[in-house]
């Protein structure tokens, strides 16, 4: 029997299993949606291979805001498990879908479902730790969620090699229902059960919410953190990682495994390099710092198109960006929380509004950069990319203010 004080350390094994299972396939998401090809609205095909990850990413975003809500009603377990039947149903139809617009449909659901348990993992440590151990506890569960994606990525990619994509889509169902097991087996005891609040308290509570969020998502300094360089920096990574390389590195004939590789390379970043850099931003008075350094580092990581193609390319646009991800990922959300109305609206609700605004940019990613593939000036269109996001980050410096200076 786990003592109580370390009933967060559950979720590892959940998260790491629930990862490997979604990121088996990571590696071929646009690459398969090229297969499914056929026109679609008139749109480019380059396009429509963009958009399976922008849905995923879309309904990602709805079920961060539906995932919250649903935690206070019915506790985190309820939201993980329809995440977890949702998630695996939509990886089980990406595998059946004949047509390219079903596998976009299919994408869809799988997101509504990685949404509902990525919040449910929130409301897990949440519930489960206190003041005193629920760092530790979210450290826990980042450390599980990255291990399963890289070990997943990594596996999915050599899968496809042997069994191609559609096995693979099923294999990941197979993992996705062993967390549903995991969850019913071995955590019943962190179970959440909210007591139920009277209707006049609700109404009340959800005017002065509404009123918090509207001054929330107008204050200055939360604006040109989200607008200038959160939004930014997701649109360049995720349009980069999850949309540009495996298109770019197949077109160079490298191996789906070896594509799968590549792409580690974030969560090798986020595993191990960004809590090594935690306890130094914590002693920084100032987070603005680390941000605006985190701004420049992946602009100029975009600039190796300036002068150098193919591989070593994109290899080393990849490493400079999961750096600058590494560094600004905990500063930009720490420096948003540290603002005078983050605190007034109070932190879970403020780390969810961050998030989902965040997602924006990893809706927007694929869609912007398939206009510059289907330019036919990758490496040109990149770089432009990278020289937009420096600038974007200079403004921030003459917009934004010290945290404590609100």
């Amino acid at each position: 029997m786990i003592k109580k004080s370390k009933l967060y350390s559950l979720i590892r094994p959940d998260a790491f299993l629930f990862c490997f299972g979604i990121d088996l396939p990571v590696s071929f998401i646009p690459l398969y949606a090229g297969d499914l090809y056929t026109p679609v609205f008139g749109l480019s095909k380059e396009f429509v291979m963009g958009l399976p990850i922008s849905m995923s990413m879309l309904f990602t975003t709805i079920a961060f805001l539906a995932g919250g809500y649903w935690i206070d009603k019915k506790g985190w377990q309820n939201t993980h498990l329809w995440g977890i039947l949702l998630a695996g149903s939509g990886q089980i139809l990406s595998g059946m879908a004949p047509s390219v617009l079903l596998y976009i449909l299919s994408r869809a659901v799988y997101g509504f479902g990685y949404g509902l348990v990525f919040m449910s993992y929130m409301g897990f440590v949440y519930s489960n730790t206190s003041e005193e151990n629920r760092t530790t506890g979210f450290a826990t569960m980042s450390a599980g969620m990255y291990s399963g994606s890289i070990c997943g990525g990594a596996v999915g990619g050599m899968l496809a090699e042997r069994l191609g994509f559609q096995n693979v889509f099923f294999i990941a169902t197979f993992f996705i229902v062993m967390t549903l097991g995991y969850t019913v087996l071995f955590m019943k005891q962190t179970y959440h059960h909210p007591e139920k609040t009277g209707r006049d308290k609700s109404q009340r509570s959800y005017k002065a919410d509404l009123k918090l969020i509207f001054q929330f998502v107008t204050d200055k300094n939360i604006i040109s953190l989200l607008v200038l360089l959160s939004i930014p920096a997701a649109i360049t990574l995720v349009g980069t990682l999850y949309y540009i390389s495996p298109i770019y590195l197949d077109s160079l004939g490298t191996s789906q495994a070896n594509i799968a590789r590549i792409l580690m390379i974030n969560g090798v970043f986020m595993i191990y390099i960004s809590p090594m850099l935690g306890p130094l931003m914590d002693k920084s008075k100032d987070k603005r710092i680390y941000i605006i350094l985190s701004g420049i580092i992946g602009g100029s990581g975009m600039l190796v198109f300036l002068f150098l193609k193919g591989l070593l390319a994109i290899v080393f646009a990849i490493l400079i960006l999961s750096l600058a991800a590494a560094i600004g990922h905990s500063a930009r959300t720490v420096y948003g929380l540290q603002q005078k109305i983050a605190i007034k609206i109070g932190g879970g609700q403020a780390m969810s509004l961050i998030r989902s605004i965040d997602r924006i940019g990893w809706v927007l990613g694929p869609l912007l950069l398939s206009l510059i593939l289907a330019s036919g000036e990758i490496e040109k269109g990149l770089s432009v990319i990278g020289l937009i996001y420096i600038a974007l980050t200079m403004l921030f410096i003459i917009i934004s203010k010290k945290e404590t200076d609100n």
